[in-house]
């Protein structure tokens, strides 16, 4: 599922208020939703320590695999459909095997 609606935090403050703690059930239930193809999840960006670190690379994965299902979809449209065949595929900010994947 993917939209251009603001990003869903999931998961709700601990009740000691310690945002330096992974919450598994927070990590699991985004997981779970990404891997359902919701791109709208996040972990939420209050959370410090290694767990905030955690947080900022797995949102930060969310939005690459979002930007990369985008332009499959774009890509498949001009390809496919409309049998534009010179259409290449163009994303910025990738790196490594993203980048490679893309041609």
């Amino acid at each position: 599922m993917m939209t251009g609606a603001a990003p869903l935090v999931v998961g709700p403050r601990p009740a000691d208020g310690a945002l330096d703690r992974l919450d598994d059930k927070t990590l699991l239930s985004v997981l779970t939703a990404f891997k359902k193809g919701n791109f709208a999840v996040r972990l939420p960006v209050e959370w410090t320590g290694i767990a905030g670190r955690i947080a900022d690379a797995f949102n930060d994965v969310i939005e690459l695999n979002e930007k990369m299902a985008r332009e499959l979809e774009r890509l498949s449209k001009v390809v496919g459909k409309e049998g534009k065949i010179t259409h290449r595929a163009s994303l910025g900010g990738f790196s490594g095997a993203w980048a490679a994947s893309l041609g």
